[in-house]
């Protein structure tokens, strides 16, 4: 499909420049996500159901949105009608260098990146694909930072879950390696944490910053090219592998296979005795999806569906610690990388591999 839309510019020092005067008036800092699409979906995204969008072109070159929807108030008035409040925030729109990369970025508040920004990405993920980390990216990509300004963190606060998200624990700590040996000895995974970073002779105040496992970037204070070059372009880089990967293995047009991927955890989930039902309820709680369950023992054979897209899958417990995933012939690329996504989010992380192996289109 050609792309129709005006390309975005790539964050230039004019775009610096935009987003620094429009930070300005920021009382919350500012709030950013990466969004994976094959083309540029400016246009497309004034599409989105629900959404009112205006367009302003900056001075840099930079998009800047103004957005408007609706949100139910979940109760209705005295006639029976349900009754909306709207929620209006704006957005600066821009490509990014990674290829397939795009920012969105705003200086609202939590009432309109919750309900408004995030739900546009929502609305669009059919052609725009969230960016989310796992919490060991999160810690090599500040491991990396530290490295490239010769600088040094303190963690100022983080929200560490227990791995069956049953529990949430909130950590201050000084440094990146105390948070992370904390979070493993209570078998929990690293879900957000905000941090400073420091010059390590002078003392100067680098970056204040944070980021989450939803992929969402937190920009406070300090040098804005820092956060897009080393933190954020830094998390792209290592999403686009993960992306490229279920590029590569869903069925394409024309052929009559297709390639499973693997999901490794680092653990024998599936032996505690309530990991099938965890694995299940993650599978459930996903949403516009259901599954059917083939079997159970010795190993569990589900199909999963995805209402959005139509995009359906096949999902056996190899062994007590990999899942394989068989896309079907009209499962989409960015189906398969969300229901990867909430599974290692939910239910575990894990490393997402290839399948060697090659499955008729036909064959269940």
């Amino acid at each position: 499909m050609g792309d129709n839309n005006p390309q975005a510019p790539n964050v230039t020092a004019s775009e610096v420049r935009d987003i620094s005067s429009y930070l300005l008036a920021s009382k919350y800092g500012a709030t950013a996500f990466v969004g994976f699409a094959p083309e540029n979906p400016s246009t497309r995204l004034k599409n989105a159901r629900g959404f009112v969008l205006q367009e302003q072109i900056l001075d840099g070159g930079t998009l800047k949105y103004f957005s408007k929807n609706k949100i139910y108030r979940k109760t209705r008035d005295s006639e029976g009608k349900k009754l909306y409040r709207d929620v209006t925030g704006t957005f600066l729109f821009s490509k990014l260098v990674t290829p397939k990369a795009y920012l969105f970025l705003t200086k609202d508040p939590g009432e309109f990146v919750n309900d408004g920004l995030q739900r546009l990405l929502y609305r669009s993920r059919t052609i725009v694909t969230r960016l989310h980390l796992t919490s060991g990216e999160m810690r090599d990509i500040v491991s990396d930072l530290l490295v490239e300004t010769s600088g040094r963190v303190v963690v100022r606060r983080s929200i560490v879950r227990n791995k069956r998200q049953e529990t949430t624990v909130s950590y201050e700590t000084e440094s990146l390696d105390e948070l992370y040996s904390k979070a493993a000895s209570d078998n929990a995974h690293v879900h957000s944490f905000a941090f400073r970073l420091y010059e390590r002779k002078a003392g100067n105040l680098i970056l204040n910053a944070g980021l989450n496992r939803e992929g969402r970037f937190t920009f406070y204070a300090g040098n804005l090219k820092t956060f897009f070059t080393e933190l954020i372009e830094h998390a792209c880089q290592l999403f686009k592998k993960k992306d490229q990967l279920v590029q590569d293995r869903v069925h394409t047009q024309g052929s009559n296979k297709i390639s499973p991927i693997r999901i490794i955890f680092d653990e024998f989930v599936f032996e505690a005795k309530d990991g099938i039902r965890a694995f299940l309820r993650t599978l459930g709680n996903i949403p516009h999806g259901e599954f059917t369950i083939f079997h159970r023992n010795p190993y569990l054979h589900v199909t999963f569906f995805d209402f959005f897209d139509g995009s359906e899958f096949d999902l056996f417990i190899e062994s007590p610690a990999v899942v394989v995933v068989v896309p079907q012939s009209h499962a989409s690329p960015p189906s398969l990388l969300r229901l990867c996504q909430k599974i290692c989010e939910n239910f575990q992380e894990g490393v997402i591999v290839e399948d060697d192996s090659s499955i008729g289109a036909s064959d269940k």
